[in-house]
């Protein structure tokens, strides 16, 4: 994701598959879904430009969001980051009321530790 993408506060579950089938299916984290990627905290990582499946189940949601996605790059030890390649439209609407939602809450809070630095 690129720093000009917009980001909400999505707290979420995500099974990821790899579509190359180099791992097993795992479960990672997010707290960033942005209209065009997701960044997801897992010990487990994919190599970059792997494609990958994403169930992400948002937190008191019932029903997933599928994405399609690439990976894109690696923080070692943090996660990795994805770009959406294709989410189906019925998806693509629940995305976008994810977005909005979460837009409407306002910016995340920041570190108090990096602030200090300034």
């Amino acid at each position: 994701m690129s720093d000009g993408d917009k980001r909400g506060a999505v707290a979420a579950r995500v099974l990821v598959v790899s579509l190359q089938q180099t791992t097993d299916p795992f479960w990672a984290r997010t707290d960033r879904v942005g209209h065009r990627g997701v960044f997801l905290r897992s010990t487990s990582l994919l190599p970059v430009d792997s494609a990958c499946l994403l169930k992400i189940m948002r937190d008191g949601e019932s029903v997933p969001l599928w994405a399609r996605a690439t990976v894109v790059h690696h923080i070692p030890g943090v996660g990795f980051g994805c770009n959406f390649t294709q989410i189906a439209p019925p998806m693509r609407e629940r995305h976008e009321r994810w977005l909005w939602e979460d837009s409407q809450v306002g910016p995340l809070p920041v570190n108090p530790a990096l602030r200090s630095r300034a």
